[in-house]
């Protein structure tokens, strides 16, 4: 699972479908978050991809 709170995106490991569903169907989807997934399940940030890794990355030939 993927989320981008402020701008800064995390991937979040383990994260039952249930509890992914919970957060997609929340009325307050930030107060669920901060209630049930932050802080109960493993995450990493993911850093930044500038555009230029990211075309050397899907193959596209370098600007």
């Amino acid at each position: 699972m993927h989320l981008a709170p402020e701008g800064r995106r995390y991937k979040y490991f383990d994260v039952p479908p249930s509890a992914y569903e919970a957060l997609r169907d929340a009325p307050s989807r930030g107060q669920y978050f901060n209630r049930a997934i932050k802080g109960h399940y493993r995450c990493t940030k993911i850093e930044a991809e500038s555009s230029r890794t990211r075309r050397r990355r899907l193959g596209a030939a370098p600007s």
